[in-house]
């Protein structure tokens, strides 16, 4: 029998908290016809997208991925944009502890022999198909205290995290 193969990324989904006040930014934008806003369960900051995963390695990513130790952190999304493929997004401030963290979720597929993309712009997708999207006239200021890291599925157009890995107890 043919293994199945499962659409996977490793990320930061936003909190409720998080996810309202993205919400309210994106009113902020004005928006073209047919922009497609992300509705608030599929706001996420990616780490590292897997792509299709066999689903005998899936077993193998959830070990790896449970194994990452990273103390919590507060990101600050500030920045908003969109890129050429006409994905609008806001970003967060440059962070030493991010990239930590996509560094040890990098290591932990190279480890289970995944090679995913080097590439990686850290963003929260607001809305695809936003060619001609006005920015608004001030940054958003949206802290994200990040407390854990998940292996997300990707399917049917839906998000669910089938890992979550949490922040070891912050050093006092």
């Amino acid at each position: 029998m043919e293994s199945q193969r499962k659409r996977l990324f490793i990320g930061l989904m936003a909190d409720t908290g998080v996810q309202r006040a993205l919400l309210r930014h994106q009113l902020c934008w004005s928006w073209p016809a047919g922009a497609r806003l992300t509705p608030a369960a599929k706001m996420h900051l990616t780490l590292q997208f897997l792509g299709l995963v066999d689903e005998d390695e899936v077993e193998k990513l959830k070990h790896a991925v449970a194994a990452i130790r990273f103390q919590p952190f507060d990101l600050v999304l500030c920045r908003n944009g969109t890129f050429a493929d006409n994905i609008a997004w806001v970003a967060p401030e440059r962070s030493p502890s991010l990239v930590d963290l996509h560094q040890m979720v990098t290591s932990a597929t190279r480890e289970v022999g995944i090679l995913a993309n080097e590439e990686w712009t850290p963003h929260v997708t607001l809305a695809r198909r936003s060619a001609g999207a006005l920015l608004p006239a001030v940054n958003p200021a949206i802290t994200w205290m990040v407390r854990e890291v998940g292996l997300v599925l990707s399917e049917r157009g839906t998000y669910r995290q089938i890992l979550s890995s949490p922040a070891a107890a912050p050093v006092h």
